[in-house]
């Protein structure tokens, strides 16, 4: 895990720590499912946020565009272009609003179910990013429309390089921990919907 996602889970697990034990207060003996928005003050609070972002990524992308004697991108080699290597951040996050915790009466037990990871466009780092070579007839237009496509192509690259899997993998540490500081001992994290049947 990335510092940027340990930062985000300990941050977010002293929030809803606080507010655990009023969440724990109202599970019942049957089986029932809550979303954070039925819950405690304190979590419904948390839920206005609306994303827990859980996993952080950085990458470079290079991106070499060339143009022909008009100032038009081509693909031919030999006339005028840029070299440019762009820095994003792609950030994974879970949306709270489609959490679910089941509960089906054993107290020692939670299950936790997230449907999806979502991943966040990527956010050019300017100050990481540098031009390697610019003989473009424009050389500004040319750097924007460098920087503007490694910025479309960092969500392809996070995926591609893993992002969803260190996001489920630090998501599920992270309910993990705060539900065992509750005082359950089992703890059991899902990415699917809740199954049929588990109440509401």
């Amino acid at each position: 895990m990335s510092r940027f996602g340990c930062l985000g889970v300990l941050v977010v697990t002293a929030l809803l720590a606080a507010a655990g034990f009023g969440l724990r207060a109202l599970l019942t003996r049957e089986s029932t499912t809550h979303t954070l928005q039925h819950s405690t003050l304190e979590l419904r609070e948390l839920a206005k946020v609306r994303r827990l972002h859980i996993y952080r990524m950085v990458l470079s992308d290079r991106v070499v565009q060339h143009y022909d004697a008009s100032g038009l991108p081509t693909a031919s080699a030999s006339g005028r272009g840029i070299d440019f290597i762009g820095v994003c951040t792609v950030d994974a996050y879970v949306p709270l609003e489609s959490v679910r915790f089941v509960h089906h009466g054993d107290p020692r037990m939670a299950e936790v179910y997230i449907p999806e990871i979502r991943v966040q466009e990527g956010n050019l780092d300017e100050s990481a990013s540098f031009t390697w070579r610019n003989d473009a007839t424009d050389l500004l237009n040319a750097v924007t429309l460098a920087a503007d496509t490694a910025s479309k192509r960092a969500v392809a690259l996070a995926v591609e390089r893993g992002i969803l899997d260190e996001a489920r993998a630090s998501a599920r540490t992270f309910f993990e921990s705060f539900f065992r500081a509750m005082g359950y001992s089992e703890v059991r994290v899902f990415f699917a919907v809740p199954p049929s049947g588990s109440g509401s």
